[in-house]
């Protein structure tokens, strides 16, 4: 058991670390929001470590909880809100729709950018649903580990 939720672990903070850098690289080039990008990444990453290592080396499974509901932020705000959105979407109507993105669609979304930076917000949805996958894999093991501990 331990040595899945291990992996589980070790995977989810991978994973959640490659959707934070590079929703901090869309961010930066696509809303020109400059260092304020690099400040809320570096936030996050910093928030995600400590409590991932803190979890790690006390095996609190209350610890859980906040590193949860950050990695739920993470997935859903970047992974979907943004990956999936703003690139995924916006980039299966654009070549649906012959290059043109429909104008009554056209405020819902960011402008087109270029195709690596497209690329690089498509990734991010790839990345947050490893998340996905590996949270709720640590979360069933922690449970598990829990039921055990009861009745043993």
């Amino acid at each position: 058991m331990m040595k899945t939720r291990s992996g589980h672990a070790t995977l989810l903070r991978v994973s959640l670390v490659l959707t934070v850098a590079l929703a901090t690289i869309t961010h930066l080039y696509e809303y020109r929001v400059g260092v304020q990008a690099l400040v809320v990444g570096a936030v996050l990453l910093v928030l995600l470590t400590s409590l991932d290592l803190a979890y790690r080396h006390t095996g609190r499974r209350g610890l859980l909880i906040p590193y949860g509901l950050l990695a739920a932020f993470v997935i859903l705000g970047f992974g979907v809100a943004n990956g999936l959105w703003n690139h995924v979407v916006k980039l299966s109507l654009f070549h649906l729709h012959n290059g043109q993105l429909p104008s009554l669609l056209g405020g819902l979304f960011p402008p087109a950018t270029s195709a690596a930076l497209e690329a690089v917000g498509a990734l991010t949805f790839v990345t947050a649903l490893l998340a996905a996958h590996h949270l709720i894999g640590l979360v069933r093991g922690a449970r598990e580990d829990a039921n055990h501990e009861q009745f043993a």
